[in-house]
């Protein structure tokens, strides 16, 4: 039991109210001037009120001070100097000046104690979010420019974003300042060579200080290919993709059967939406992430690294510098609140902020079990926690078999992203122990959010639970992952996962409507499908197709299992032909001779390919000239496939095999048909769909034929 007190009752309240949901800690008192205020909050908080520290009788382990520091005229960082000289762990809230910040890590690196700095917004999930799109972005895309509103009381907080955006905010370069008697005041820097704007609220009502404020901040980072922006600290975070005019004489006349990718794309994607009300963002919002803060100073602290101090100090200095920029905020009184309920606007159509879906809810609970599971099977031999661990550490421990190492690298790379470990020097850091039957719990609560999100048949749920708890056996080689997907030999557990889940009926209705109206125009249709396995997506084709002109359906796969199934559950149907093709060999045979194929059918199976260009070409090979393409694959890591299927696939030798992944992304494929010569007619679930979640698309190709009209392909 750690005992803390806490600094401050203004903004110490939401400290108070974080502390009082939190587990293993004792809230010894509060310590403050002795206002009316923090009498009625130490009354509503049952604890303790303190005017010297001395006065103190319990041990005090943790000290939060919500104080202002130096910075702001206050004495938070000579409180914290002192609590750190008698050997106690501090968590002082921001904003701190740099030299302040700089003495006080330096007396907590003497004192062998635990320093750090409260800063909620930088754990609000929006921002998270927000921080982690634009590294996305930034693997392939160079920032182009940045452009912030903000108001002054929180430009320490944006200024820490930024930092963790770019990563340093060094050299800074002071372009130039437009400051007045006006609301807003803007300054312009360049950090390296990209520029940033700043647009400042930078007043303050001195009959309340805290309390008049425009907005709070608005970030927007621009590329190339469009613009990021986190509208408010808690959302929404939206994509806008940047207009690009085709390069066409004629546009509006065109774009319907000629149109570029880019004009397929919506003119806006919300990435990060959270629709509560103001009341719970002060009530829960902001007391969980200020928990997230206080568990680093309470659960082992451990002494932050230089670079990470320096990274901190230098955060601080460049926000002294954009402060000196703006100059000192102007005086205002007169300034009124004014209360207008959103009821009363013009509202003309829906959009994704009213979405509200038990799928995406339950995938969302899903895919963190996923995550938990994997958290677990890492840390599982680890003695203690907030200790850097090396990849290769890790995997001593768990005593993964070599073919596996690959995958769990990934678990580090998703769960790193994910936030669920930290990454800091090539050493990953778990923040808490989780035992087995934690684990057991995770998948025993599940079931319900499951079944009460339509994610599939039990058997399917029981599939991934299967997997999840006996990972350590899957992991070191001593339980063939086959055997769990189709267990004594049976087929309902496979027929179920790519049949009976929302996406799989989904991409199976898709594909079966599109075949047949695509057999309606052709004589004599000639299908082929790759890898048909359980045969889940050929059933509803074959019954939509039995009675058309259809020449051939060759069904394929490289197991005698599957292809004499397939005989069994087809053997009234006169045009169906059963084949054993390896996809990574060439298809050309007797039977299927080049540009003799209209159309091919490929679900699920190029991820299973050594090398996904070379199958791609093989498909053109045996496609006719009008023939279509028709495969389904996953965009990017799943983590549902990386705790189940992932340890039946063989390693790839292609992009995939380069960047540790398992499945591309959607922009890597988009590449990939185009370097084949393959145009995509469609791509599905659109991305407002639901759907969308399971990060899975049906992509329509064809192959790429000259333009008449403009002669480019």
């Amino acid at each position: 039991m750690k005992n803390i007190i806490v600094y401050g009752s203004r903004f110490g309240q939401f400290y108070l109210e974080a502390l009082k949901r939190m587990k293993g800690i004792k809230i010894v008192g509060l310590l403050a001037k002795g206002s009316d205020r923090s009498y009625e909050c130490a009354r509503y908080y049952n604890i303790p009120l303190y005017t010297s520290l001395d006065e103190v009788e319990e041990r005090v382990d943790v000290a939060c001070v919500a104080v202002k520091t130096g910075a702001l005229g206050g004495e938070g960082a000579n409180i914290a100097k002192q609590l750190l000289r008698k050997g106690i762990n501090v968590l002082l809230e921001q904003p701190v000046h740099y030299k302040e910040l700089g003495e006080c890590y330096k007396i907590a690196q003497n004192q062998k104690v635990y320093f750090g700095v409260g800063n909620l917004y930088l754990n609000l999930p929006a921002v998270q979010n927000f921080i982690r799109n634009v590294h996305i972005v930034s693997k392939t895309e160079k920032i182009a420019y940045i452009n912030v509103d903000l108001a002054t009381q929180v430009s320490y907080p944006v200024i820490s974003i930024l930092g963790e955006v770019l990563q340093t905010l060094r050299p800074w370069e002071n372009v130039g300042s437009i400051c007045g008697h006006v609301p807003f005041q803007t300054e312009t820097v360049k950090i390296g060579d990209i520029p940033i704007s700043f647009r400042a609220h930078n007043e303050i009502e001195k009959e309340n200080i805290d309390g008049f404020l425009h907005m709070l901040f608005r970030i927007s980072v621009g590329f190339a290919g469009g613009q990021l922006t986190l509208f408010d600290p808690d959302g929404p975070v939206i994509w806008n993709p940047r207009i690009h005019f085709p390069d066409e004489n004629i546009i509006p006349g065109r774009l319907e059967f000629h149109s570029p990718l880019n004009m397929d794309e919506q003119n806006s994607f919300i990435l990060y939406s959270s629709e509560k009300k103001q009341k719970m963002i002060f009530k829960d919002e902001w007391p969980c992430a200020i928990a997230k803060d206080i568990e680093k100073t309470v659960v082992e602290p451990t002494e932050p690294t230089l670079q990470y101090i320096q990274r901190i100090l230098n955060n601080s200095h460049a926000w002294q510098l954009l402060m000196k920029g703006l100059g000192y905020p102007e005086i205002v009184s007169g300034s009124f609140y004014s209360y207008y309920p959103s009821e009363k606007l013009l509202r003309e159509s829906t959009s994704l902020f009213e979405k509200s879906s038990a799928l995406l809810g339950g995938m969302a609970v899903f895919n963190n079990m996923c995550l938990k599971t994997m958290y677990y099977y890492l840390q599982q031999n680890i003695k203690e926690v907030n200790k850097g661990y090396t990849s290769d550490e890790l995997i001593e421990r768990i005593g993964v078999k070599a073919d596996f190492v690959p995958i769990i690298h990934r678990w580090l790379h998703v769960l790193n992203s994910n936030s669920y470990i930290r990454n800091e020097e090539k050493e990953y850091y778990f923040e808490k122990k989780m035992h087995y039957s934690e684990l057991e719990k995770i998948w025993v609560d599940g079931k319900n959010v499951w079944e009460n999100a339509n994610l599939g048949t039990i058997s399917t749920y029981e599939y991934f639970k299967n997997n999840a708890l006996k990972l350590n056996y899957i992991m070191k080689g001593e339980l063939n992952p086959t055997l769990l997907l189709f267990p004594e030999g049976q087929m309902y557990v496979a027929d179920d996962l790519y049949s009976k889940t929302p996406i799989s009926s989904y991409y199976n209705q898709m594909i079966s409507d599109y075949v047949k109206s695509e057999c309606e125009l052709r004589e004599g249709c000639r299908l082929l499908e790759l890898g048909g396995g359980t045969a889940s997506t050929a059933k509803p084709i074959i019954e939509k197709i039995k009675f058309l002109s259809v020449e051939e359906y060759f069904f394929s796969d490289i197991s005698d299992f599957f292809v004499n199934r397939a005989k069994e559950l087809f053997s009234g149907i006169r045009f169906i032909e059963y084949l054993k093709i390896d996809i990574n060999n060439d298809f050309v045979s007797d039977k299927i001779k080049e540009d003799s194929v209209d159309i091919v059918i490929a679900v699920g199976v190029l991820n299973n390919a050594k090398n996904i260009e070379v199958t791609l070409k093989n498909i053109k090979k045996v496609l006719k000239k009008d023939g279509k393409v028709i495969i389904v694959e996953a965009i990017g890591e799943s983590v549902q496939m990386l705790i189940s299927q992932a340890f039946m696939m063989q390693e790839p030798d292609d992009a995939r095999a380069e960047k540790n992944e398992t499945f591309l992304k959607l922009y890597q494929w988009h590449e990939l048909f185009q370097k084949v010569g393959f145009a995509v007619e469609k791509s599905l679930p659109t991305i407002d769909s639901e759907l969308c979640v399971y990060n899975q698309k049906v992509f329509v190709l064809s192959c790429q034929l000259e333009d008449k009209y403009s002669g480019s392909k």
